[in-house]
């Protein structure tokens, strides 16, 4: 398997296991913001969703095995380019024009404006970092 996709497959698989991680916090009251959000569910949606979490979790390890993401040697500059990759990827949902062919149009063109500055610096900065650690992303 090519280096990218094993990172590509680890950084999401973590990013998958750290919303888990907050589901359940928020679930058992753990955790200093969850001690102000008010429990909407009922207990059999509670044990349904808990049910569900332990699948993914379950389906994780899977990958994790199948695809060796457990056993092997990582490297800084590894870690940050798979992170960056998932940044850049995430970035590139956001930019407005995507937004508005999926969920409508943004509420002000100043907004539209604003969003698409702050995504084009962190889509620099991003760049910057990939430059910094010797893999330069090709697009």
């Amino acid at each position: 398997m090519e280096w990218q996709h094993y990172n590509r497959i680890k950084a999401s698989m973590s990013f998958i296991e750290e919303l888990l991680k907050s589901m359940e916090e928020g679930m058992s009251g753990k955790g200093e913001i969850y001690k102000s959000v008010r429990n909407d569910l009922t207990q059999e949606q509670l044990v349904k969703v808990k049910n569900e979490i332990k699948q993914i979790k379950r389906l994780l390890k899977q990958i994790k095995e199948d695809f060796g993401l457990e056993h092997s040697e990582y490297t800084l500059s590894r870690i940050i380019q798979a992170d960056c990759s998932f940044i850049w990827e995430t970035i590139e949902d956001l930019w407005s024009h995507k937004l508005e062919k999926s969920s409508g149009k943004i509420s002000s063109k100043k907004k539209k404006e604003r969003l698409d500055n702050i995504l084009k610096q962190i889509h620099e900065s991003n760049d910057r970092i990939q430059r910094v650690i010797g893999k330069e992303r090709t697009q």
